[in-house]
């Protein structure tokens, strides 16, 4: 995976779930408000070629480890970089891999050789995600494992260009349904706001 487990360092930080809010810009006069963390980084979509697609990541460690990367970038042209593409956009031969789904319908093929994924989409507070929840990934001790993948986009109307790619690995996949419920505490917690209204 490309945030990919193996980017991240291992941080102790606030739990995503901690009502103090801090804010993350994510150029283009968009800012995320979210739980407080320790460390952020930014890194290019340089998986499909387009280096105007700027992302910035926060990673969380506790009680789950968690990484969320944001850019305010158009949702669809941002995600696919990370291996989330459109069921309508798929050549035949690619679709024989699914069952079959409305064009809008993202599908993952993360790893190499890809791995094909069908996502479910949920929306979470004011957000609408599409996520894979028991993918086959990388770690970052280059093991195999399983990870909780999903593409996240703004549902509010008139918001700004934003999309976001959050990653958790998974650790003990009886408490799978647990992990899900708290990933989807720490979406409900964030905020994306123009820079004129995000608090300074």
């Amino acid at each position: 995976m490309t945030i990919r487990l193996a980017l991240i360092a291992t941080l102790i930080v606030t739990p995503p779930c901690a009502a103090t809010g801090v804010d993350i810009d994510i150029g283009n006069g968009v800012k995320v408000v979210a739980p407080k963390f320790k460390e952020k980084w930014s890194i290019d979509d340089s998986l499909s070629g387009n280096k105007q697609i700027k992302f910035t990541c926060v990673e969380y460690a506790s009680p789950y480890k968690l990484t969320a990367c944001f850019t305010a970038n158009e949702f669809y042209a941002s995600i696919e970089g990370f291996y989330f593409l459109r069921y309508g956009s798929l050549p035949d031969s690619k679709r024989a891999n699914y069952d079959e789904h409305d064009d809008a319908s993202l599908v993952y093929e993360g790893g190499t050789p890809p791995w094909h994924y069908e996502t479910t989409a949920v929306n979470v507070g004011s957000f609408g995600v599409h996520e894979a929840p028991r993918t086959l990934c990388r770690t970052e001790d280059n093991r195999g494992g399983n990870c909780y993948v999903a593409a996240i986009q703004s549902l509010q109307t008139g918001a700004p260009a934003f999309a976001a790619i959050v990653t958790s690995e998974i650790k003990n996949r009886s408490n799978l349904n647990e992990q899900v419920a708290w990933i989807h505490r720490f979406l409900n917690n964030l905020k994306v706001e123009t820079r004129s209204n995000a608090k300074q």
